[in-house]
C-alpha cells in the first residue's frame, strides 16, 4: 500500500489546527503527504512547520483544478505510488478506513476511483452515499439515503462519479484518463471525471462500510458558500454540456438553471432576510449567461 494524499490549502488559518488533528488520525497510512498551497506564497513556511515531513508545493494559480494537477503530476512521477487520495482540509477519516478504502479499490479491476460514505459534521447523518449524473439537464444529484441505492453483500454502491474532496484512485486512472480540466477552475470536476470515465473501462463506487465526515469548517463559522461559487457552478455545467453533449443538452441545462435562479431570486425578494441567498443566485444567473456565451 503506497498512497499519496493531496490536500489544497488556500489562506485558511481558521482551518489549520483542526485539519492537523484530522491528518494525525490517518497519517500512518500515507506514504507521501502532499500539500498544495494555492494561497499566499509565504504560507508555505507555516505549512512546513505544521506538517514536518510533508511535501509543500506552491501553486501560483488560484484555480483549484490547476493546483490539484500540480499535486497529481508530482505524485505520478513517483512510480512506487499505487494510488492517490484527494482529501479536503475539512474532511475527517480514520486510518483503518483508508486501509479499507485502499483494499476496496483493488477488489475490482474496473474500479478507477472509490469513496467512503460521507457523513455530515460529527454525526451519522449521510451527506453523500452516491452521486448520479443527469444527462438531459446536466447536473449531479447527491443521494443521501441508503435505501435509494443498491448495496451488495460487500457494501458496494455503484455510482456515476465520486466527490471531488474525498476519493481514492489507482494511478492508472489518471494515467489513462488524464488530469483535471483546468478550465473548470473549481466545481463540477466530479461531473467531468465521471463522464470521461464512462468512455473508458473504469467504474466508480462507494462503500457503505467505510465512513468519513465533512466537517464544513468555514470562515467566521458561516454556513453558506461565497457568491462566486454560484457563478462557477452554473458556468461549469454549461461548459460541460458543450464539452460532452450537443445543443439539446446545452439549451435544456441553460433553461433549467435560468428558471431556477429567477425563481429563487423572486423568493429572496419576498424574504427580506435572504440577502446572502440573493447574492449567490444573482451570481448563479450571471454564470449561466457566461457559460452560454463562452
Amino acid at each position: 500500500m503506497k498512497i499519496a494524499s493531496i490536500t489544497v490549502y488556500c489562506n485558511e488559518d481558521f482551518r489549520i489546527d483542526l485539519w492537523h488533528q484530522y491528518y494525525e488520525e490517518y497519517e500512518s497510512t500515507i506514504f507521501k503527504h502532499i500539500i498544495i498551497n494555492n494561497g499566499i506564497e509565504s504560507d508555505s513556511k507555516k505549512l512546513a512547520e505544521k506538517f514536518p515531513g510533508s511535501e509543500i508545493l506552491y501553486s501560483p494559480s488560484s484555480a483549484l483544478t490547476t493546483s490539484y494537477n500540480l499535486g497529481l503530476r508530482y505524485a505520478l512521477a513517483q512510480k512506487e505510488i499505487d494510488s492517490i487520495l484527494i482529501v479536503g482540509n475539512d474532511m475527517r477519516i480514520e486510518a483503518q478506513s483508508i486501509k479499507d478504502l485502499h483494499s476496496f479499490l483493488f477488489t475490482e479491476e474496473s474500479y478507477g476511483m472509490v469513496a467512503p460514505i460521507i457523513l455530515k459534521k460529527d454525526s451519522l447523518q449521510i451527506e453523500t452515499c452516491c452521486l448520479q449524473i443527469e444527462k438531459k439537464v446536466l447536473k449531479f444529484n447527491h443521494i443521501r439515503t441508503l435505501s435509494q441505492v443498491f448495496i451488495d453483500n460487500d457494501g458496494r454502491i455503484k455510482s456515476d462519479t465520486v466527490p471531488g474532496g474525498m476519493n481514492l484512485a489507482r494511478r492508472e486512472f489518471y494515467e489513462e484518463l488524464g488530469l483535471q480540466d483546468e478550465r473548470l477552475v473549481m466545481y463540477a470536476d466530479e461531473i467531468d471525471i465521471g463522464l470521461r470515465a464512462q468512455k473508458s473501462n473504469f467504474e466508480f463506487a462507494f462503500n457503505a462500510n467505510i465512513l468519513s465526515w465533512h466537517q464544513h469548517i468555514n470562515r467566521d463559522n458561516a454556513n453558506y458558500r461565497p457568491p462566486n461559487s454560484g457563478y462557477q457552478i452554473a458556468r461549469n455545467n454549461i461548459y460541460l454540456a458543450k464539452k460532452h453533449f450537443g445543443s439539446r443538452v446545452i439549451v435544456r441545462t441553460f433553461l433549467y438553471q435560468l428558471i431556477l435562479s429567477v425563481k429563487i431570486i423572486l423568493i429572496c425578494l419576498v424574504r427580506f432576510d435572504s440577502k446572502k441567498d440573493m447574492k449567490n443566485r444573482i451570481s448563479f444567473f450571471k454564470g449561466n449567461i457566461a457559460g452560454l456565451i463562452n
